[in-house]
């Protein structure tokens, strides 16, 4: 490259924030949901917490998704990564989706807090866990956080705290009901809801093994190959 003159670019190089501490002494939970397997829309909520930068700074997103219908039903966006923006995501899943059975995330002292813990157990919601460094016991909100990087946040550059936060947003209203995902069928989130809990249609969901996926009903009669988490 040299004898013509040309200059290799240097990848920039960025000092990621540690998202989760889960070093402290907050009571912490087990993994209730590591054997449940397959679950229908509305039993597990899973969390996670993760970064973007703008304007020259690091901001956070959390998000609460349902488990099964891959569904955002709760996000915030927060300069600071405090447990406030994890209460916040919880707060709008609970307003606008009736409590789950499950609450799944990392062991991070924003889930551990006794503000977080309280809120769930005042809904009724049984905390579960990840083991410490374990993403694989967290692969659902994992799975969302590279799609959310790679369809989004890779392909903008925000200028200001608002301007994040709104194309967040569009991006998480179109995750929800535009996007198609492999692993419910090539559906949206809201569609499988929809289906899900339609009276008339009567789909129910079964799982013969963690790499198929189908569903029976009188009018439907399809089958669906999961092969990977989306």
């Amino acid at each position: 490259m040299g004898e013509y003159h040309l200059l290799q670019p240097r990848k920039r190089k960025f000092n990621h924030p540690q998202t989760t501490n889960s070093r402290h002494k907050l009571l912490v939970y087990t993994n209730e949901i590591k054997l449940l397997g397959s679950v229908v829309p509305g039993r597990v909520w899973v969390s996670d917490v993760t970064y973007v930068w703008c304007e020259n700074k690091w901001i956070y997103v959390a998000i609460v998704m349902d488990q099964s219908s891959r569904k955002v039903v709760g996000w915030s966006v927060s300069k600071s990564l405090s447990r406030r923006l994890c209460i916040e995501a919880l707060d709008m899943a609970l307003s606008s989706d009736e409590a789950p059975e499950f609450h799944h995330s990392d062991r991070g002292v924003q889930y551990c807090s006794h503000d977080y813990i309280t809120i769930l157990k005042e809904n009724n919601i049984t905390p579960s866990m990840a083991d410490v460094g374990m993403s694989v016991d967290n692969p659902h909100a994992e799975a969302f956080n590279r799609s959310f990087k790679v369809e989004e946040v890779y392909l903008n550059c925000y200028e200001s705290f608002e301007e994040a936060e709104n194309s967040i947003a569009q991006y998480i209203l179109c995750y929800n009901t535009k996007r198609l995902h492999s692993s419910i069928g090539y559906m949206p989130p809201v569609e499988f809801e929809t289906l899900s809990f339609s009276g008339r249609n009567r789909a129910v969901l079964r799982v013969f093994s963690k790499n198929h996926v189908y569903y029976h009903s009188k009018r439907i009669n399809w089958t669906s190959k999961d092969r990977h988490v989306d």
